[in-house]
């Protein structure tokens, strides 16, 4: 995805506000001057637009930065073909205008927040974008990784109400690696360690295990695992660019395993740690730890030795040994 995921949308959301806003406003104004005399209206006029100026156009910028933005991928598989499709969601009904007034904010939208959930007639608050496919394989070919890269927005810093979402619906259950991909802003030094550490959005993974005869896969979740395997550079710092192999760990995911029946209602899920395990969770270069055995040879010499360059006269004794890491 784009910095801007859809510039077009937040422009025609900001043009319906207005428009909106507009009618509000001169609804308003009727209502406050509507039982004064011919001369006391243009000052009671005056007085309603000292306080409340008619409503200009909303800066689709500042609206994009607290637009909730949710990302749908699906993978779905038939007749041995593949295909990956994606769609996302502008969500701005929670905007408010910072300083501003009653008009400078999106909550005057008729859907009063429910848009995700129906369609509203009259609703400008939200765009929703149509399903593309952005891979579709041959028949029989395997897909086995699948990548989505993005930029975060960090301004979304609530771990209740993040305005970052993620889904990726694998309902189908096809077994592949899915590779979440936090991307830097180099142009603007994005972001800094402070908006790392403050970053929080929600990644949920839907599949059927019910398909696949686990119904009772959360009595005892330490033991399932999910066709989808998670990578992802999330709960990572990636702040620092010289310090890839050791960034520090962080929590800015509110990671969700959910599954759905095979009718495609949401049923039973799993979060946090339960989740991560699940869905072998890990980064992106898909690192593991090894134990590892070295071998060791311990010299002992007469004191001294050292400074002639440890001859072997002056060797005492040596042990044959080994260091497990």
């Amino acid at each position: 995805m784009e910095k801007n995921w859809d510039e077009n949308a937040m422009e025609q959301i900001a043009v319906a506000q207005l428009q909106a806003a507009q009618k509000l406003w001169h609804q308003d104004l009727d209502a406050y001057i509507r039982d004064a005399s011919e001369e006391e209206q243009a000052a009671l006029t005056e007085e309603f637009t000292s306080r409340y100026p008619e409503p200009q156009k909303l800066d689709p910028e500042d609206i994009y930065n607290q637009t909730k933005r949710t990302l749908y991928v699906k993978i779905d598989e038939s007749g041995g073909v593949v295909k990956a499709q994606a769609k996302y969601i502008l969500n701005t009904y929670d905007y408010v205008k910072e300083g501003g007034n009653k008009y400078q904010r999106m909550d005057i939208c008729p859907c009063n927040g429910n848009s995700e959930k129906e369609q509203v007639r009259g609703c400008f608050c939200t765009y929703e974008s149509a399903y593309w496919t952005f891979y579709s394989s041959e028949a029989d070919a395997k897909l086995k990784n699948l990548y989505i890269f993005y930029y975060p927005n960090y301004e979304s810093k609530s771990s209740t109400k993040p305005l970052d979402k993620i889904v990726v619906e694998n309902t189908d259950n096809y077994a592949v690696n899915v590779y979440v991909t936090k991307q830097r802003d180099e142009a603007n030094n994005v972001p800094t360690s402070i908006q790392e550490n403050s970053y929080r959005m929600s990644l949920t993974i839907k599949e059927c295990p019910a398909a696949l005869g686990q119904t009772n896969w959360n009595t005892n979740p330490s033991l399932y695992r999910a066709q989808t395997k998670l990578r992802t550079n999330l709960d990572y710092n990636i702040s620092d660019f010289d310090k890839i192999l050791t960034r520090p760990r962080i929590s800015q995911m509110q990671l969700t395993y959910q599954s759905v029946t095979t009718a495609g209602k949401d049923d039973k899920k799993k979060t946090g740690s339960a989740a991560k395990q699940i869905l072998s969770y890990n980064g992106l270069d898909d690192k593991k730890e090894t134990d590892r055995i070295y071998t060791a040879k311990v010299s002992v010499y007469k004191a001294g030795a050292a400074d002639e360059g440890f001859p072997k006269d002056e060797l005492v004794v040596s042990l044959d040994g080994a260091k497990e890491n």
